[in-house]
């Protein structure tokens, strides 16, 4: 596939710009980007709240993993909106984040629209699915490119999660393979599931979880949900019990993160372990001595899904928060 102009692409973003978003925030830069879909915004009045979107690419060979995760938060309140946009980039086991950043803006009725910020461009279309995420700056070029829907799922609270196939543009060519699109959306104080799980079997599986973050008490299982694409049919478990299989102590945010997780629905046709073989782990701003943890982790193992077992590899989006984030 050849690969379009820079000049063409972002021709195409302001096109966007001027077809499928509203207001312009005061001190920010145009909207470029049509943001989360409305099943994914609160559901009392008013727009203040959270708003997270993640999407995590990770492409289809096993034997050589890249993976790209962005994440977009937004916290709004009466008096404006902050914002905070994440996006790394994982060759093997090799962890880098290569973008990092928080900012301001005034009050808006649309806080969930996601903006473009710096070298990220964001292109949606009518439907707030995303065309393309476009990164540039200096001699690094990156796009996300997701392409057909494989399957959609609701989850608690509104959330929504999309897989799709897709493509990143890196340099070196094309690499094909996977596309999670996650839209959550929550009122403050509460914490809602933070952890988000993309694995795959090559073609034949591909398994979302979606559950809460922070360690559990005592080993005790927590709740999530799952969602699994088997030889081209879905099928969805509205709880399934997880559990870390190991902690170990991140000092600079005072907490400790997972080893691993295992898991079984409670019909027992669903079960699986991950373990991790790399990470990027960072302790964020936050009040108390005990610090929000934002991480990424590479991982790989096996998933059972009705006595057939698959070996498996992919992303795990890792969130510790404090409550009131």
């Amino acid at each position: 596939m050849e690969r379009p102009g820079v000049g063409v692409l972002l021709s195409v973003v302001l096109l966007v710009a001027g077809t499928a978003c509203g207001e312009a925030e005061p001190g920010d830069e145009p909207l470029r980007e049509g943001g989360a879909s409305p099943s994914a915004q609160p559901t009392d009045t008013g727009a203040a709240g959270t708003y997270e979107r993640t999407l995590i690419f990770l492409g289809a060979s096993a034997d050589s993993v890249l993976a790209v995760p962005f994440s977009f938060r937004t916290v709004a309140s009466a008096d404006g909106v902050e914002r905070q946009a994440w996006a790394w980039l994982d060759r093997g086991g090799a962890w880098e984040a290569f973008f990092k950043d928080s900012w301001s803006t005034g009050p808006t009725r649309v806080p969930w629209r996601l903006h473009p910020r710096g070298p990220i461009h964001l292109v949606v279309d009518q439907g707030d699915i995303f065309e393309r995420v476009i990164y540039e700056e200096g001699p690094r070029s990156l796009e996300l490119i997701p392409g057909e829907v494989l399957s959609d799922f609701a989850g608690p609270r509104g959330g929504t999660y999309r897989l799709q196939e897709g493509a990143l543009l890196l340099g070196e060519g094309r690499i094909d393979g996977y596309v999670l699109d996650a839209s959550l959306a929550w009122r403050q104080p509460a914490v809602p599931a933070a952890d988000l799980v993309l694995v795959v079997s090559g073609d034949a599986l591909q398994v979302v979880l979606a559950g809460d973050d922070g360690q559990p008490e005592d080993g005790a299982a927590t709740p999530w949900r799952a969602w699994v694409r088997m030889d081209f049919v879905d099928r969805g478990w509205e709880e399934v019990d997880v559990r870390w299989t190991g902690s170990r102590d991140f000092e600079p945010a005072r907490r400790p993160v997972p080893d691993g997780w295992t898991w079984v629905s409670p019909d027992s046709a669903f079960s699986g372990e991950l373990l991790i073989r790399s990470s990027h782990m960072e302790a964020v701003e936050g009040s108390g001595p005990i610090l929000p943890v934002e991480a990424v982790f590479e991982v790989e193992g096996t998933v059972t899904v009705e006595d057939r077992e698959f070996p498996v590899y992919g992303v795990v989006r890792h969130t510790q928060r404090n409550p009131g984030r």
